[in-house]
C-alpha cells in the first residue's frame, strides 16, 4: 500500500485563521482515518508565537509537529521538510492551514486517478468558496502571463464529469507523485525556497512541463479554501512577493517561441503598475528589481510549459489584457469578459497537446 504525506506549512494559524485553522487539521484527520493507505501528517511551524504548536500537540496527538524556528514562508517550509522525507513517501498532499477538506474520499479518489498514469505527477479536484462557488479546477497561463483560474465563480453541480490537462495545480490542496516523477527528484526540495510565497505551485509545476510531466483538474469535490486569510493581513509583503515571483517566472519560462512574447509583457506589467508609482509602492520596484537579480541554476527540459495562446489577437487585446491594466488600475474590478470566461472554461485534451506545433503550446 502506499505511503502518503500530507504537508501543512504553518504560522501563526491559530491568530490570524482561529478555528478554521483547527477545522483545517481536524479535515487532515478525517482523511487519514477514512483510507487504508498509511497516512502521516505533517504540521511545519515557520516560528510561530500564537501557542499554534502547544495546541496542536495537545489536541492532535497523531499530527507530527516540525519546528523550523523562524519564517520560512510557504515554499521554504515545504522544501526544508521535502527533501528529508522524499524517499520516505510515495506521495505527498500540499494542503493549507485555511483549507478544509469536506470530501475524506478525496485523497484516494486523486491517487487512483494518477498511479496508472506515468505521464502526470500533480492533480487537484474542485476547491470551493464557503459561498459553494467555485475557486479553482486548475489553473492557466496564457502566452501574456495572465494566470486564468479555472470555472471561477460557478457553482460546482454544474462542473461536467471531465478531466483537463492544467497549467498548474493549486497548492491549497493538491497531490503530487515522487517516486516516479523523476524531474521532482532532480529539484531536491521540490519547492525553490526563495518563493517564500505565490506561484510556488506554478514555479514548480511549470518545471514538470518542460520535461514532459503533466498537471491534471478532475472534477472531484474536495474541499473549501478560506483563500489568502494570512497573506491579506500584510499586503506590502504580498505586493512585494507577487511581483517578484511572476518576473521570476517570466524570465525563467518564456523562451524559445514564448520569448517573442517578453517585452511587451515587461511594458505592460510596467503600465499596468503605473498607479504603484504614484502611490510610491517601493515593495513593488523592489520586488522587480530582485527579480532580475536572482540567478537561477535550473536544468530545464525540452518541451514548453502549457500554455495558451489566443488566435484572435485583436478580439484578445480588446477584452483580456485591456481588463489586465483595468485590473491593476482600478484595484479589483471585476469586468468578466466573454473572452476571459471563455478561456477558463477550457478543458484541454490529449488530442489538443498532440496538436500543438511547440509541445505544449496550445492554439485556442
Amino acid at each position: 500500500m502506499s505511503k502518503v504525506a500530507i504537508l501543512l506549512p504553518n504560522y501563526n494559524g491559530l491568530r490570524l485563521l482561529k478555528t478554521i485553522f483547527l477545522q483545517s487539521l481536524e479535515s487532515a484527520l478525517r482523511i487519514k482515518a477514512s483510507s487504508k493507505r498509511f497516512i502521516d501528517i505533517y504540521l511545519i511551524d515557520n516560528g510561530s508565537h500564537d501557542n499554534s504548536v502547544n495546541v496542536v500537540r495537545n489536541k492532535f496527538a497523531e499530527i507530527k509537529v516540525v519546528e523550523l524556528g523562524k519564517n520560512y514562508g510557504f515554499a521554504g517550509a515545504l522544501y526544508k521538510v521535502i527533501k528529508g522525507i522524499v524517499d520516505t513517501y510515495d506521495y505527498i498532499i500540499i494542503m493549507n492551514n485555511d483549507y478544509v477538506v469536506i470530501n475524506e474520499e478525496s485523497l484516494d479518489q486523486l491517487i487512483k486517478s494518477i498511479e496508472n498514469r506515468p505521464d502526470v505527477c500533480v492533480v487537484q479536484g474542485i476547491n470551493i468558496y464557503p459561498d459553494g462557488l467555485i475557486e479553482d479546477c486548475g489553473f492557466f497561463y496564457d502566452s501574456f502571463l495572465n494566470v486564468i483560474p479555472r470555472w471561477r465563480g460557478i457553482r460546482y453541480s454544474e462542473y461536467p464529469e471531465k478531466p483537463s490537462y492544467i497549467t498548474y495545480a493549486s497548492f491549497a490542496f493538491a497531490l503530487l507523485k515522487l517516486r516516479w516523477c523523476p524531474p521532482l527528484l532532480w529539484r531536491k526540495g521540490i519547492l525553490d525556497p526563495r518563493f517564500f510565497g505565490y506561484y510556488d505551485d506554478a514555479d514548480v509545476q511549470l518545471y514538470l512541463w518542460t520535461y514532459g510531466f503533466k498537471s491534471l483538474a478532475l472534477p472531484i469535490l474536495v474541499g473549501i479554501h478560506y483563500e489568502a486569510k494570512t497573506f491579506k493581513r500584510m499586503d506590502i509583503l504580498r505586493s512585494y512577493l507577487s511581483t517578484r515571483n511572476k518576473t521570476i517566472i517570466l524570465n525563467t519560462y518564456w523562451r524559445h517561441y514564448l520569448s517573442r512574447y517578453k517585452a511587451v509583457l515587461i511594458f505592460r506589467h510596467i503600465v499596468s503598475n503605473l498607479y504603484k508609482v504614484i502611490l510610491n509602492r517601493r515593495e513593488y520596484f523592489r520586488g522587480l528589481y530582485d527579480a532580475f537579480s536572482v540567478n537561477r541554476k535550473l536544468f530545464l527540459g525540452p518541451y514548453n510549459p502549457l500554455i495558451l495562446i489566443v488566435r484572435r489577437v485583436g478580439k484578445y487585446f480588446e477584452e483580456v489584457m485591456s481588463d489586465a491594466i483595468v485590473w491593476n488600475l482600478l484595484i479589483n474590478l471585476d469586468k468578466n469578459r466573454e473572452m476571459y470566461k471563455e478561456l477558463s472554461l477550457r478543458f484541454i485534451k490529449d488530442e489538443d497537446l498532440k496538436a500543438s506545433a511547440y509541445p505544449f503550446i496550445v492554439m485556442v
